[in-house]
C-alpha cells in the first residue's frame, strides 16, 4: 500500500497542473477568438477557457508555499475580469493556509473529485480482455476527438460541440497518447494517456452507450497500463467523480484512493 504523504501529493498535483495548464494556449490556437487565459498564482495556476467549458478553476495552490489574502484576491480578480465565478481545487495536503483563506472568504463546496493511484512494475503482466475488442493507438487527432465525443454523448457530433472542441484540445497536449477500442469495426470507446516523470495519468475515457458492459473500458485501461509500464512508469493516476461507474472499474483494477479533493466556488459581483 502506498503512503499518501506530501511528496506523493506534490507529484500528482504537479503532473495534473502541467497537463491542464497547456489547455488555454491550445484552445486559442484552435479558436483565436476564445481568449482563454492562464496566470500563475501561489505556486499554481488559474485557468480560464470560457463559460462554455468545464475547466475554469485554479489548481496547485498551496503546494509550493503558503497562501495569503493577496493570492486569493489575485485569483478572484482573474475570474472577475472574465465574468466567471472563482473556483479552486483544494488538495488536502496543501499548506493549511489555503483552507484558512478559502474559509475566511466564504467559498462554498461545489463538488468533489477522487484521485486514485496504483503502483506499476515493469515485469508485471497485465490482464487480458475480450477478443472481440481491438485496441489501437492513434495519431489522427481529430478522428480520436470525434470518436471520444461520440462515445461520451452517444449522439452525432457537431463541429461546434463544446465537448468535441475540448477533446480536440486534450488530443493536442504534447506528450499525450491516444487510444480507441474497436468492436465490430466501430469505435466503441476512447481514452488518453499522459506521462510525466514516471507518472502515468489515464484520462478522457468514454464508452458509447451501445457498447457499455462489453469490456471496452477494461481493455482501454489495461492497454494504457501496459504502455505506461513499457515507458518505465512506476505509478498510475486516474481522477473520478465519487461513486461513479469509472470509480468502480478502476477499483476492481487495483487502484486505491490517494485523496479526495473538494472544488470550492465563490460567486463574484
Amino acid at each position: 500500500m502506498l503512503l499518501m504523504d506530501f511528496a506523493l501529493a506534490e507529484r500528482l498535483e504537479m503532473s495534473e497542473m502541467l497537463r491542464q495548464a497547456a489547455y488555454p494556449e491550445l484552445l486559442n490556437a484552435l479558436e483565436p477568438e476564445a481568449e482563454a487565459a492562464l496566470e500563475e498564482v501561489a505556486g499554481g495556476y488559474a485557468i480560464a477557457l470560457g463559460g462554455a467549458f468545464p475547466l475554469n478553476r485554479a489548481l496547485g495552490l498551496g503546494m509550493a508555499r503558503e497562501v495569503d489574502e493577496e493570492d486569493l484576491e489575485q485569483v478572484e480578480a482573474f475570474y472577475r475580469l472574465r465574468g466567471l465565478p472563482a473556483e479552486i481545487e483544494l488538495c488536502p495536503l496543501a499548506d493549511s493556509s489555503l483552507m484558512m483563506e478559502v474559509a475566511a472568504r466564504r467559498y462554498s463546496v461545489l463538488r468533489f473529485s477522487n484521485f486514485f493511484v496504483r503502483p506499476l512494475h515493469w515485469d508485471e503482466e497485465g490482464e487480458s480482455w475480450s477478443e472481440e475488442i481491438r485496441i489501437e493507438e492513434v495519431t489522427a487527432l481529430d478522428d480520436w476527438a470525434w470518436a471520444s465525443t461520440w462515445a461520451t454523448s452517444g449522439e452525432e457530433v457537431e463541429s461546434d460541440d463544446t465537448t468535441f472542441l475540448l477533446d480536440r484540445i486534450a488530443a493536442r497536449r504534447p506528450g499525450v497518447r491516444l487510444f480507441l477500442a474497436w468492436i465490430d469495426d466501430t469505435p466503441a470507446g476512447a481514452s488518453a494517456l499522459f506521462v510525466h516523470e514516471g507518472l502515468a495519468t489515464l484520462f478522457s475515457t468514454s464508452t458509447h452507450p451501445a457498447f457499455r458492459g462489453r469490456g471496452a473500458q477494461h481493455a482501454l485501461l489495461e492497454a494504457r497500463l501496459s504502455v505506461a509500464r513499457a515507458e518505465g512508469c512506476d505509478l498510475a493516476l486516474v481522477t473520478t467523480l465519487p461513486g461513479s461507474a469509472s470509480q468502480r472499474n478502476i477499483m476492481r483494477a487495483g487502484f486505491q484512493v490517494a485523496y479526495t479533493k473538494p472544488i470550492v466556488r465563490l460567486d463574484l459581483e
